[in-house]
């Protein structure tokens, strides 16, 4: 067995030298530029996800999706109209106003008149 030990000292001499554990390898002034710009590029997207620019965050998608939003058209009863008003019985009075797309006004179409709101 003492035979076999000294072969394998005699071996591993033999062997060329790794370097110690944890070194690198020195990286080419191209590579060591992409990591620095990867890193940077990390370093920006931790800072955005923070907590205190949310507000920021939500108000840039605000911005990046306008949306335009018009008045409904709206109708007004023509005369009082009996019948289901949102699952209960009722006569709505003459003069009330409702959105023109209303299931009780489409159900009544013809009690209904339309409402004109200033427009540009």
């Amino acid at each position: 067995m003492l035979a076999a030990i000294a072969l394998n000292d005699a071996a591993s001499r033999a062997i060329s030298a790794a370097p110690p554990v944890g070194a690198r390898a020195e990286r080419s002034p191209v590579a060591s530029r992409c990591d620095e710009a990867s890193t940077r590029r990390i370093e920006v997207a931790i800072e955005r996800a923070k907590p205190e620019h949310a507000q920021a965050r939500f108000e840039a998608d605000c911005r990046r999706n306008p949306v335009h939003v018009a008045a409904p058209d709206l109708v007004r009863a023509k005369r009082d109209v009996a019948g289901g008003f949102r699952g209960e019985p009722a006569t709505v009075k003459k003069g009330s106003v409702l959105p023109a797309d209303d299931p009780f006004v489409l159900e009544h179409s013809g009690a209904w008149e339309p409402v004109a709101i200033g427009r540009k």
